[in-house]
């Protein structure tokens, strides 16, 4: 399985960076106080959130995904946009990730 672009939305410092290519080594250079420790905070939330969900197969041979996730990995105070907190539109954090399988992978993830 290997990470091929994510997208981050109101999180921290960023308000919208979508579909951002991950090709081989990527490194991530810019100005301080940018975002670049944000963007890798980002990836860590969304790793930790995937390594705690868990499957439960239905009888039709659907899986049911259920996130386990511990409480404490995404704080509101911490993690959502300041410049959005005053806003009276509901706005969420999204933390997409695309993966890219090999046919291997492919055959034990719809297992």
């Amino acid at each position: 399985m290997k990470l091929i672009s994510f997208t981050i939305k109101n999180y921290r410092s960023i308000t919208d960076a979508y579909n951002i290519p991950v090709k081989g080594k990527t490194i991530l250079i810019g100005p301080n106080n940018e975002g670049k420790s944000n963007i890798l905070s980002a990836l860590d939330l969304a790793f930790k959130t995937i390594n705690q969900v868990t499957t439960i197969p239905t009888p039709s041979g659907r899986k049911i995904f259920l996130g386990i996730g511990r409480r404490d990995n995404y704080r509101w105070e911490r993690d959502y946009p300041i410049q959005l907190r005053d806003e009276k539109v509901n706005v969420s954090t999204e933390l997409v990730l695309e993966f890219e399988f090999n046919d291997l992978e492919l055959i034990e993830f719809n297992k």
